[in-house]
């Protein structure tokens, strides 16, 4: 699914930047045939990026949002003028996904977390030039389409809806 999502949103132009420390040769290939620019750690990816989409498997979603909470502390985290957006697009229980927005609330209050999951097959270019899209489901109180920086073309590309304000009530669709 990650690799749809980086073709879908290069192709759209949008800069697609992952952590590769500790990856595989093979996961690294990958990336690079997607158009995902490998960076050396979670704190070079948190201040290059606008938006964080978290896309992993089940077992590794809390500790990358955790990754990224400890990041938010590091006093070379650069806050940038707009806030970063974390999307966790992880098939997590509605449970997990209020304990994360506590966390982030109370760790990483300058990161805006959106609950999230994507519904569908992975993105992908059909022969008459559009994209096929997966439905992205997503509530809690931040709005992508709100985000300062491309939020609302952001969602219009990935095809996001938001079906309200409660953390953990898209997660609970998947």
């Amino acid at each position: 699914m990650g690799a749809g999502i980086a073709r879908l949103l290069s192709a759209h132009n949008y800069r697609v930047v992952t952590n590769a420390s500790g990856r595989s040769v093979a996961t690294q290939a990958r990336c690079s045939a997607n158009n995902v620019e490998l960076l050396p750690t979670d704190l070079d990816l948190c201040n290059q990026a606008d938006y964080i989409l978290s896309i992993v498997p089940q077992r590794d979603a809390v500790a990358t949002a955790e990754r990224v909470i400890a990041v938010s502390s590091n006093r070379d985290f650069a806050k940038q003028q707009n806030p970063l957006y974390f999307l966790d697009l992880n098939a997590i229980s509605p449970s997990s996904a209020r304990v994360n927005d506590e966390l982030f609330a109370e760790s990483a209050p300058d990161i805006r977390l959106i609950d999230g999951g994507i519904i569908g097959g992975p993105p992908n270019l059909k022969d008459n030039g559009t994209w096929s899209r997966p439905s992205v489901v997503v509530s809690g109180p931040n709005d992508l389409r709100d985000a300062q920086l491309s939020g609302a073309h952001l969602a219009e590309v990935l095809n996001v809806r938001h079906i309200n304000t409660t953390v953990g009530s898209a997660s609970g669709l998947k």
